[in-house]
């Protein structure tokens, strides 16, 4: 197995949270180094990862949506700060251009998230960085 490598950037709270539990758990793990007020992140040696991620990411909403299997909620029968969490991430990789289409059950629960206080306000932050990001990566749509 290839050694782990960590793309921190240590403005990113879960870039942050990332790097706590490596320490934590004692991993042995390489830390790069990026930084994203010099934009570093947008060179394009880091077209490859970006690649990988994105293969990563599917099988992660593929997981999510699995999860979501008859359920409404991810961690009770009632909103918990658990949906709150993803739904921050979530509604950031759809305005990053992510397709989510494919999978039924997230989608049904964004739109069911689309109720809870706080929701537009999240909206127009995920809004503003994926207008950001899809700027930098010539992104006009959605990627898959």
């Amino acid at each position: 197995m290839a050694p782990l490598k960590l793309y921190h950037a240590p403005l990113s709270a879960p870039s942050r949270l990332a790097l706590l539990t490596i320490r934590n758990l004692k991993l042995e793990v390489e830390i790069v180094n990026v930084d994203l007020m010099k934009k570093e992140q947008l060179n394009p040696d880091f077209f490859p990862i970006l690649q990988e991620y994105k293969n990563n990411l599917n099988q992660v909403l593929e997981l999510l949506n699995i999860f979501l299997n008859g359920k409404k909620w991810f961690a009770a029968d009632h909103v918990t700060i658990a949906d709150l969490a993803l739904l921050a991430s979530i509604s950031t990789l759809v305005h990053c251009g992510t397709k989510i289409s494919q999978f039924p059950n997230l989608v049904s629960w964004y739109k069911m998230c689309e109720g809870l206080p706080g929701f537009n306000e999240n909206e127009d932050g995920a809004k503003l960085l994926g207008t950001e990001v899809k700027a930098k990566l010539g992104i006009t749509d959605t990627w898959d």
